[in-house]
C-alpha cells in the first residue's frame, strides 16, 4: 500500500495535488463516486439481512470492501479556496496509448491490471479491461476452459478516465 504520510499532510492546493498525483501515479476518485460505491455495497449488506445474496452479490461485497480499504482520502482547495474531498491510490491497471476498434466498430483502449497489492488482493494481476469511448470498462477474465471469456462491468476505470480527461 502507498505511504501517503511521506508528506504529513491531507491537503493540497490543486497545482500541488496535481504534482503529487502526477509524481506518485495516482489515481483520483471523486467523493460522490466513492460514495455511491460505499452506498452500494452497503445496500447489498442490508439485503443480506432479509435475503440471501446471489453468488456474484457476495462477490461484489467482498471485492468492494477491499477496493473501498486501499483508497486514501485527500482534501484539495481549489484556486476559489473552496475544499473538495478526493480518494487516491496507487494506480492499477496500465492503460495502452493505442485506441483500436472493437468487433463492433466502437473505439476502445485495452489495459491490463498490474502486480500492485489490491490486484493480488483481488486475483487480478495481469488480467485484460478494455474500456470503450463512454467510458464504461469490461474486465476480461482470462481465457476460460472453453475459450469464453467472463465479462464484468466496472466502474473503478470509470473514473480513471474521467481524471485523464482533465
Amino acid at each position: 500500500m502507498i505511504n501517503l504520510n511521506i508528506t504529513n499532510r491531507n491537503e493540497f492546493t490543486k497545482q500541488d495535488f496535481d504534482k503529487f498525483v502526477k509524481d506518485l501515479n495516482l489515481e483520483v476518485f471523486e467523493f460522490n463516486k466513492v460514495q455511491g460505491f460505499a452506498k452500494s455495497i452497503n445496500d447489498l449488506i442490508k439485503k443480506s439481512e432479509t435475503e440471501e445474496l446471489s453468488k456474484s452479490e457476495t462477490d461484489t461485497i467482498e471485492k468492494g470492501t477491499v477496493e473501498v480499504q486501499h483508497l486514501h482520502k485527500l482534501v484539495v482547495v481549489g484556486e476559489d479556496l473552496q475544499k473538495s474531498i478526493v480518494y487516491v491510490r496507487p494506480q492499477q491497471i496500465g492503460w495502452s496509448e493505442e485506441i483500436t476498434k472493437s468487433e463492433s466498430g466502437e473505439e476502445i483502449t485495452k489495459g491490463v491490471y498490474l502486480d500492485t497489492e489490491l490486484n493480488k488482493a483481488l486475483d487480478r494481476v495481469g488480467l485484460e479491461i478494455i474500456k470503450g469511448k463512454d467510458g464504461k470498462s469490461v474486465e476480461i477474465e482470462g481465457e476460460g476452459d472453453d475459450d469464453e471469456k467472463d465479462e464484468e462491468e466496472t466502474d473503478e476505470t470509470e473514473e480513471k478516465e474521467e481524471k485523464e480527461e482533465e
